[in-house]
């Protein structure tokens, strides 16, 4: 397959015609890069000079090849001092057969315009480069695992599970809002492809979450090759697909590469169904201006010409409820299942030895890790396998080909420190992660030390592998501490959240001062940059502008003015991470209260005191610091309506 160079600028040595094997992509990903086949192995042959559309500090690669190193990487800030030739830094690797698929990045102390690629000892078939122009620290997003993973019935579509094909928790907790459209996209890696859909699901998160720094995988949904759905991030969660549109919007992402080929009859009928079940589960019309192609939210050529040319077919089939097809294959029949086991996520470093049980057979890996069962019944099975100094590990998948692939890794046994490790993560307040600390200071029980950049974020490599108790201090703020156990060859996310040491904090921050309303001018209607507030509470039976009655004991509060009637609020103690979600009912505080008060002010029932600080009710004197963020509609009030 072929792609066409969209941007005449990208190439340096001029533009006489189409040049085979490049795209570029405008859409929220930076400048795109895909090669294989032919066009690969001249591009890697003759290393030709690219100059970037825009100037761009990191390279995020995904390749296939029989081995890490097969390609290489030199860049240039001008186009005439050349970088020596870099290898990849792989950050994840899956791989069956003789065949591995890579994902990793390079980073840059300053702004690059010109890149060129070659190949080294090895073999490469397929080249993904991505011109990232955010450092890590200013990509990354970080809930740190607190985000919500359920997987909802979708009419008759069979979702596999994440566990199923052994997903990463995830780190998001942004919620998605109230659904109300749908957008198709295609992930340009290879369709007809080389590993089982699985490790390409687990190759796409570890992208997405250790090189763009996303908090997980950005679709929704994702549908391989044999028309088999899977989940991604959580549908309650906010989406990262399509750029300044995805509040609401479900992403759906057909896996492979479709500018110029379909997808099949199978893969029409499943995609429609899971459509088809997401409409009626959430609302959503089934038509081409609720359901749409990644291109026609941005500038793209997503979800490629073949599949954006049969997206009106397959809207149509689902507003016609086509019939699912069967996963696996009825029939009764049996597949070869096999794998490899190997030690943490390195796919070289197998263990030998291990016992592997599939439907109560048992064999042995070979000297390369190597296991294999002949005749297991098509459908689900569990693989259990074991190993000295390994902790033992079962996992699910269901048939989809003869043979079936499984290859997993095992992590050392608790107390083993063998090997090194990986460590990054961010330092934060409130509830939302987003809400940085710079320069904090990273102290490891093991004795290492860093500080964050000023986006917060800090990364440590080299680590021992075993437990440490991460400890982060910064001045102004309280030292807190988390725990994590570091696994050979893996990353590890040590977030920490930070208290302030007193009850005056920020309140307000930028733009914190009192705007009044024109038509209010009693009432403030600005709300400041860093959302945070000072806690009030009122009672008393009184009615509210915008009606019921404060009682006390419902989750109501204001400003009408600032959020308008029927709003919902998170609302997060500053100090705890105790949450609460309000409504907003009424107007007010007059501004002259805010303005004695030293900052912005939420009044609320006296139940929002009680959950969050344990009072009775709460005065602008008494310093209650919250942060107040609005959330989708459809929300639940309470405690219950939190993350």
């Amino acid at each position: 397959m072929s792609y066409r160079l969209l941007a005449c600028a990208l190439v340096a040595t001029g533009c006489t015609g189409v040049i085979e094997g490049v795209a570029q992509r405008g859409d929220d990903h930076d400048q795109v890069v895909v090669l294989q086949g032919e066009d690969l192995a001249r591009e890697l042959g003759e290393s030709p000079v690219h100059v970037a559309e825009r100037p761009f500090v990191r390279i995020g690669v995904m390749w296939e090849a029989d081995r890490p190193g097969a390609i290489e990487l030199s860049v240039s800030d001008d186009g005439n001092n050349w970088s020596g030739w870099m290898p990849v830094v792989v950050q994840h690797i899956e791989m069956e057969l003789n065949i591995g698929n890579f994902t990793g990045q390079l980073e840059f102390a300053r702004p690059i315009t010109h890149y060129r690629v070659r190949s080294t000892v090895g073999r490469a078939e397929y080249v993904r480069l991505e011109l990232l122009t955010t450092t890590m620290s200013e990509s990354v997003e970080d809930g740190d695992g607190t985000g919500a993973m359920f997987l909802d019935p979708v009419g008759d579509a069979n979702v596999h599970s994440r566990s199923e094909w052994g997903a990463a928790p995830t780190r998001c907790t942004s919620p998605l809002g109230s659904a109300y459209r749908m957008a198709i996209h295609h992930t340009e890696t290879p369709t007809s492809d080389s590993v089982s859909p699985e490790a390409r699901l687990r190759s796409i998160q570890s992208y997405h979450m250790n090189t763009r720094g996303w908090c997980d995988i950005g679709y929704h949904y994702l549908m391989s090759r044999d028309g088999r759905l899977w989940q991604g991030r959580d549908v309650h969660l906010l989406g990262a697909h399509t750029g300044g549109s995805n509040t609401g919007n479900i992403g759906i992402a057909v896996m492979g590469s479709h500018d110029t080929t379909p997808i099949t009859d199978t893969q029409v009928d499943s995609l429609a169904t899971l459509i088809r079940g997401l409409a009626d589960r959430y609302g959503i019309a089934i038509n081409r201006t609720a359901i749409k192609g990644h291109r026609e939210y941005k500038s793209t050529t997503c979800p490629g010409d073949a599949l954006f040319a049969q997206l009106d077919d397959i809207v149509g089939t689902a507003a016609n409820a086509g019939s699912p097809p069967a996963y696996p294959p009825s029939g009764g029949g049996t597949v070869k299942v096999m794998g490899v086991l190997y030690a943490g996520s390195d796919t070289a470093d197998r263990i030998a030895g291990a016992t592997v049980t599939v439907g109560g057979e048992t064999t042995t890996t070979n000297d390369v890790g190597l296991w294999q069962f002949d005749n297991v019944p098509e459908g689900s099975y569990t693989v259990s396998a074991s190993a000295p100094g390994y902790e033992p590990r079962s996992i699910t998948r269901t048939t989809y080909a003869d043979p079936t692939w499984s290859s997993f890794g095992l992590s050392p046994a608790t107390g083993t420190t063998t090997g090194t490790a990986v460590l990054q993560g961010v330092v934060y307040y409130t509830s939302d992660s987003s809400n940085r600390i710079a320069n904090a200071v990273i102290t490891l029980s093991t004795g290492e030390t860093v500080n964050a950049d000023e986006n917060g974020f800090y990364r440590l490599t080299d680590l021992p592998a075993g437990p440490v108790t991460i400890t982060a201090s910064a001045p102004g703020w309280l030292t807190a501490s988390v725990d994590r156990v570091l696994v050979d060859g893996e990353t590890a996310w040590g977030s920490v959240r930070l208290a302030t040491d007193s009850a005056d904090a920020d309140v307000g921050g930028p733009g914190a001062d009192c705007t009044p309303c024109a038509a209010y001018d009693f009432l403030c209607c600005n709300v400041p940059a860093n959302d945070m507030f000072y806690l009030t509470s009122f009672a008393g039976g009184g009615s509210m502008a915008c009606g019921g009655y404060a009682d006390g004991v419902h989750y109501y509060a204001t400003s009408w003015v600032r959020w308008g009637c029927g709003a919902k609020l998170r609302v997060t103690n500053a100090n705890t991470g105790a949450c609460v979600v309000v409504e907003v009912q009424d107007a007010g505080p007059a501004n002259w209260v805010e303005e004695n008060a030293g900052g912005p002010i939420l009044d609320a029932s006296t139940v929002v005191c009680e959950d969050l600080f344990g009072s009775s009710s709460c005065g602008w004197s008494d310093q209650n610091v919250v942060e107040v963020v609005e959330v989708a509609s459809d929300t639940a009030v309470g405690p219950a309506g939190c993350p």
